[in-house]
């Protein structure tokens, strides 16, 4: 079970070859982030030997030294050559682990990978098999790499070492057994997982979630706007819209909760055991500074689809709504959910949004006060809504801000 909530990785030894660790990375901007590692500790590492003592934590800081120069493709002699000193002091002196191997670099698709293998000097396809496999695990079995804001994370520890470290191997230490880890970093998937020692089992606890729910408004009515002959175009504006969305969430930190035909869910945390909340901003900011994002680019979206419509529709655009509360998150069948007060509170905040307008709920609104200006938040309206299971006597109310260019 334990096992099962670290994203296991599978060991991998292909025609006799076997290879020792495997690094992915997207390049961007002249840099590489080291979004992907394996080796073969993973699947025993612990809590007590993660940083220091294991193979995993030296082999990961061998894929952070190649980030720096991964431009070169270096071999390994190159790759000693060109580090010097910095290779062992890095290391703690472990350079011996490096003995006796070799770096072999491939692109697949938009990934470079790197692979640390055994040299007998065998041929590379059995090299080349096992980074395919791994683009697989990678791009398709992987819920993490698909949900979580892995750039954003990223480029706020690329930095430190030593938080790298935590971010590629405290998750996979994982085990609900041991208890609370003082300063380690979890998924919040992780987080909500708890042993009962006295009932043997493990259960779920909730944790403070920002929620953002998306809808696009008035989109039936420009498909019913179109010419017969220019139908086709409706599905990929529809696509375009939500993967712009999906791709701002990732952007401000946010995790993808899943799609609901022309909108999406998603939910924020705070990295406070990773980043320091001061230099990201909370989860309450982020998710609202998403939510003015994915407006506006909507809005070019949708001013630019409007060329197709026999008739224009002033309101064809995003709403959002937000709220923070106690959820649960479950990771699953490849996907990763919240349920709980947060996502439904924000999704009737949603629905009762109008279009270029975010709708948050009081508590946010408290919030949202703390860290944005009081220039934005002057513009901000109270507005009551429907809450579907309270009391049809009580008046419930949040405040809304429609989001012009300007803001």
């Amino acid at each position: 079970m334990a096992q099962s909530l670290r994203d296991p990785l599978r060991h991998c030894v292909f025609r006799a070859q076997n290879i020792t660790a495997v690094y992915g990375y997207i390049i961007s901007a002249n840099e590489a982030s080291l979004v992907y590692f394996w080796c073969d500790d993973l699947k025993g590492i612990k809590w007590t030997n993660a940083q220091k003592k294991s193979n995993a934590s030296t082999l990961l800081r061998v894929g952070i030294l190649l980030r720096s120069i991964y431009f070169v493709h270096p071999n390994m002699h190159k790759f000693k050559a060109l580090l010097g000193d910095m290779l062992s002091e890095q290391l703690s002196g472990r350079i011996d682990i490096l003995e006796g191997k070799n770096i072999y670099w491939a692109n697949l698709n938009n990934i470079q990978f790197a692979c640390v293998y055994t040299d007998d000097g065998r041929s590379s396809s059995s090299i080349l098999e096992c980074l395919a496999f791994h683009l697989d695990y990678f791009k398709l079995r992987s819920p993490i790499w698909n949900v979580a804001p892995m750039r954003y994370l990223f480029k706020y520890t690329n930095h430190s070492i030593e938080t790298l470290v935590r971010l590629h191997l405290n998750p996979k230490c994982f085990n609900p057994k041991d208890g609370p880890i003082e300063q380690a970093f979890l998924w919040p998937w992780q987080i909500c997982i708890h042993h009962d020692e006295q009932m043997e089992c493990l259960h779920y606890k909730t944790v403070e979630t920002t929620s953002l729910v998306f809808d696009l408004r008035r989109s039936t009515v420009a498909m019913e706007q179109l010419r017969r002959s220019d139908l086709g175009y409706f599905s990929p504006f529809i696509k375009d819209i939500v993967k712009n969305a999906r791709e701002v969430i990732f952007s401000h930190g946010g995790f993808f909760d899943k799609e609901t035909g022309d909108g999406l869910v998603a939910h924020f945390i705070d990295f406070n055991s990773l980043i320091d909340k001061n230099d990201c901003g909370s989860s309450h900011k982020r998710a609202f500074d998403a939510a003015v994002e994915i407006i506006r680019s909507t809005s070019e979206l949708c001013n630019s689809f409007m060329r197709k419509l026999r008739f224009g529709i002033s309101d064809l655009g995003a709403a959002v709504g937000i709220h923070t509360g106690e959820s649960v998150w479950i990771s699953e069948d490849n996907q990763v959910r919240a349920i709980g007060e947060s996502v439904i509170l924000a999704s009737r905040l949603c629905s009762e949004a109008e279009s270029r307008n975010v709708f948050v709920s009081n508590i946010e609104f408290e919030e949202l006060d703390k860290e944005i200006g009081p220039q934005v938040m002057s513009l901000f309206s109270k507005r009551t809504y429907k809450g579907k299971e309270f009391d049809s006597r009580a008046t419930l109310f949040g405040y809304s801000i429609r989001i012009e260019d300007n803001i």
